[in-house]
């Protein structure tokens, strides 16, 4: 049974797009369809620079995220005193 489609298994570890743009990005454009007002749509238009920018360095959001989480606490660990 061969499937008629040229969709394939390897293709499900790329990144979900919608033409150029992240999936991500694309909610933000959800919201300002429904809502559209000119704070809503900055906030879509920095949404998507900013994860056209996070796909250029090749970075995810998770990745994205430790970075910055690392920067803010910095190299201190807390140490959790178990029972």
């Amino acid at each position: 049974m061969k499937s008629s489609t040229s969709a394939h298994w390897r293709d499900s570890g790329y990144q979900p797009m919608l033409f150029v743009i992240d999936a991500k990005a694309a909610i933000t454009f959800l919201i300002f369809f429904l809502h559209p007002a000119i704070w809503t749509f900055s906030i879509c238009v920095l949404s998507v620079i900013f994860f056209c920018l996070l796909y250029r360095f090749n970075i995810s959001l998770r990745v994205f995220l430790r970075i910055l989480a690392s920067l803010v606490i910095g190299k201190a660990k807390i140490r959790v005193k178990r029972l």
